[in-house]
Order: structure tokens, then C-alpha cells, then sequence
């Protein structure tokens, strides 16, 4: 059989914190201790490989990264200037048609009705009177 040993709290459930932690402080772990903070710092002369490398890498990184982007706008700024100038022609080309259409003088012909479609019709009812 094996034995679970009860930790401290549930031993005792009014025990919180490092009272919890009593019971482990005797079963032979062992503390590492942290390096003790020097009292001096050194500066190196310059940086290392590895910091030249790493701060090489970023800049060709950023460099790419902002040639994306300037190539995007670079492309984006033509498409939004040819958007703008074709909205803009549309709404002029709209506006000066309703306006050239709503004049009084030309109302009555522009109602009047195509004479292809006039004889069309003229010989669609001849048909339907034969028919009948």
C-alpha cells in the first residue's frame, strides 16, 4: 500500500501561506540562492557580435518593412487620385444630363414616342383585329 502524505492544509485548514510552506522547509530541499548584486557595472568598449548582428538584422527589417509601406502608398495614391476625378466626372456628367433633360422647350419632344414603335404598335393591333 501506499501512504499519501496530508500536506499542512489539510491537516489543519486554518493554516495560510508560508505556514503551509513549514513542512517543506524540513524535507531536505535545498534554497538557491540568487548571485549577490555587483558594485560595479562595466561598459564594454563597443558591442558585442552578437548585439551588431541583432541590431543589423533589425535595421534591414525596418528597412524592408518601410519599403513595403511606401510602395503601398506609392501605389494606393494614383488609384485614389483616378477614383476621385472619375466620382467627380460622374456627378458633372449626371448633373448637366437631368439639367439638359428637364428643359421646358424640349419636354414635348422627348415625350414624344419613337415612330418605329409607333408603326410596331399600329401593326400589332391590325393583327389582333384579324384575329378577333
Amino acid at each position: 500500500f501506499f501512504f499519501k502524505q496530508k500536506t499542512a492544509y489539510e491537516m489543519l485548514r486554518s493554516l495560510v501561506g508560508s505556514e503551509m510552506c513549514i513542512r517543506d522547509r524540513y524535507m531536505g530541499y535545498q534554497r538557491t540562492a540568487l548571485p549577490g548584486i555587483p558594485n560595479h557595472i562595466f561598459v564594454q568598449e563597443g558591442p558585442s557580435r552578437r548585439e551588431q548582428f541583432e541590431t543589423e538584422m533589425i535595421k534591414k527589417l525596418m528597412t524592408s518593412y518601410f519599403n513595403v509601406v511606401k510602395k503601398n502608398i506609392n501605389d494606393s495614391v494614383p488609384k485614389t487620385i483616378i477614383a476621385l476625378l472619375v466620382n467627380q466626372s460622374i456627378d458633372t456628367c449626371e448633373r448637366e444630363m437631368v439639367s439638359q433633360l428637364y428643359k421646358q422647350e424640349k419636354l414635348e419632344e422627348l415625350l414624344q414616342e419613337n415612330s418605329f414603335f409607333t408603326e410596331g404598335r399600329k401593326e400589332c393591333q391590325q393583327q389582333l383585329r384579324l384575329l378577333k
